[in-house]
């Protein structure tokens, strides 16, 4: 009875603890490689978790179902699985774009479970909930719903269903710019991401590009657009790397003549 109780609690806090995601597509040359161990060769069907380093070459593709949202990555993209953790009240989901581009549908949280979705990239994190993205971790589109897209200095922007915005030189996030009339989510009727409608999707897209190696799709030409426009804008929110540190001097300077103020006396003869 003991033993039967024991293996009934593991079994529960298997499935309300650490995740796997399950590759759904796969075109060409796709590769993961598990904590430890070697690459190998990804198939439609392969479980992987938390840790796990996956790798596309050039026109390949692979879309992956992440604890109830989809995940697909461009050509030539490195994409690591920080976090994949379920608990009763929600979900947990971290990855971080090593290189190449990545396409996001993200499952709506609910008042029951709350979501938790992030994409770490090399200068900008975009934190979602309840939405369809395209990145690289310094550019993003968002096709529905909102991301808070915040760049290694902590400076951030929202982002709206429609809009497209980037990070730049030095401490900068330009405004959004509205480039796309936001689309509807790919969702089944009970509110979950339709897994098997984004991955036909996804793969539509990838032919009607012609598969090219480097998988620019939508954020290329939609950088381009957004590049044309912003020059003639002002509402940068923009802060140089000596603004920085003359602020961090400043604050030093600041300090030390609150201690040496603390610590004199003067003697008035």
């Amino acid at each position: 009875m003991k033993i039967s109780v024991l293996f009934f609690l593991l079994l529960i806090v298997n499935a309300l603890g650490a995740q796997e995601a399950v590759f759904k597509d796969v075109k060409g040359k796709v590769e993961f490689q598990l904590p430890g161990k070697d690459w190998v060769a990804a198939k439609v069907g392969d479980t992987v978790p938390a840790g796990t380093l996956i790798s596309t070459g050039f026109k390949a593709t692979a879309s992956l179902s992440v604890l109830g949202s989809v995940i697909s990555l461009k050509p030539l993209t490195r994409l690591s699985l920080e976090e994949l953790v379920n608990s009763g009240s929600g979900s947990k989901t971290t990855l971080k774009l090593l290189s190449g581009k990545v396409k996001a549908e993200v499952r709506p949280q609910s008042e029951e479970n709350s979501q938790q979705f992030e994409v770490k990239g090399p200068n900008a994190t975009a934190s979602v909930r309840g939405t369809g993205l395209d990145t690289d971790g310094e550019s993003i589109f968002v096709s529905h719903g909102s991301v808070e897209f915040v760049n290694a200095f902590g400076i951030s922007r929202s982002v709206q269903g429609g809009e497209f915005t980037k990070t730049s030189s030095g401490a900068s996030v330009a405004a959004p710019i509205a480039v796309k009339p936001p689309s509807a989510p790919v969702l089944n009727q009970d509110g979950t991401v339709n897994e098997e409608k984004v991955v036909e999707q996804e793969k539509q897209e990838f032919a009607a590009s012609g598969g090219g190696g480097g998988g620019g799709g939508v954020l290329d030409q939609l950088g381009e657009q957004f590049s044309a426009q912003v020059d003639t804008r002002s509402d940068k929110v923009e802060v140089s790397v000596s603004d920085i540190v003359q602020k961090v001097v400043s604050d030093i300077l600041v300090e030390q003549a609150a201690a040496l103020s603390a610590n004199l006396t003067i003697k008035i003869n």
